[in-house]
C-alpha cells in the first residue's frame, strides 16, 4: 500500500484497487489529457498496472477481467467498479500484487 497525500494535508492510503480504477481512468483519457499531465511513464506506470493487476486476479481465479477492464477503459465509474476492482485484487492476492509493484516499481512524478 503506499501513502500519498490530498491537496489538504490529509493522508490518503492507496492499495491494488485503488491504483487498478486511477490507472483505468488514465488509460481513458489516453490522448486527451497531454504529456504535460501524464507523462509517457505515467502512462506505462498505468498500461503494466492494470494488465499485472487483472493477470494476477485472473490467474487468482478471479472470472471478471473481462468485464472489468471494459468498464474500466469506458470510465464508468460506479460502485460496481470499486466493487470488482476489490474482488480482483483480493483473488490476486497481496504476495502477487507486491511482486507486481517491486517489478514496475511505484511511479512518482516529483
Amino acid at each position: 500500500m503506499n501513502t500519498t497525500t490530498y491537496r489538504n494535508g490529509e493522508p490518503a492510503n492507496l492499495g491494488g484497487p485503488e491504483i487498478l480504477v486511477i490507472c483505468g481512468d488514465i488509460l481513458r483519457c489516453d490522448g486527451h489529457m497531454g504529456a504535460e499531465q501524464v507523462p509517457a511513464e505515467g502512462m506505462q506506470f498505468a498500461r503494466d498496472a492494470v494488465a499485472g493487476i487483472l493477470a494476477a486476479a485472473r490467474a487468482g481465479g478471479y472470472k471478471q477481467c473481462d468485464i472489468l477492464e471494459t468498464l474500466l477503459l469506458r470510465g464508468d465509474m460506479t460502485p460496481r467498479i470499486g466493487a470488482m476492482a476489490r474482488e480482483a485484487c483480493d483473488a490476486a492476492g497481496l504476495p502477487a500484487l507486491r511482486q507486481l509493484f517491486d517489478r514496475i516499481g511505484p511511479f512518482v512524478d516529483e
